[in-house]
């Protein structure tokens, strides 16, 4: 993810390869759940031990072309608020 200023808004803006993916899982995504990648789920483990729960989705189209991509559900640990 990279971060620049944008030169019409002169606001903070976000873009790259990640953020593109970001935007093709959000539509295939179950309504009010949260699917992560692999890698993206694997450095939450890392950096929140204990804190996220990750379920296997499976192997899925991303929206408008983007290809396939294998997905999981993020959740909350259980017991955790």
């Amino acid at each position: 993810v990279l971060e620049a200023v944008d030169p019409v808004t002169q606001g903070t803006t976000f873009f790259g390869r990640a953020v593109n993916l970001t935007a093709r899982i959000e539509p295939v995504a179950s309504t009010g759940e949260i699917y992560v990648t692999r890698q993206f789920g694997a450095m939450l483990a890392l950096e929140n031990p204990g804190e996220f729960e990750l379920s296997y989705v499976g192997r899925m189209q991303l929206a408008k072309d983007f290809g396939e991509a294998v997905l999981y559900r993020l959740d909350r640990e259980s017991g955790r608020t």
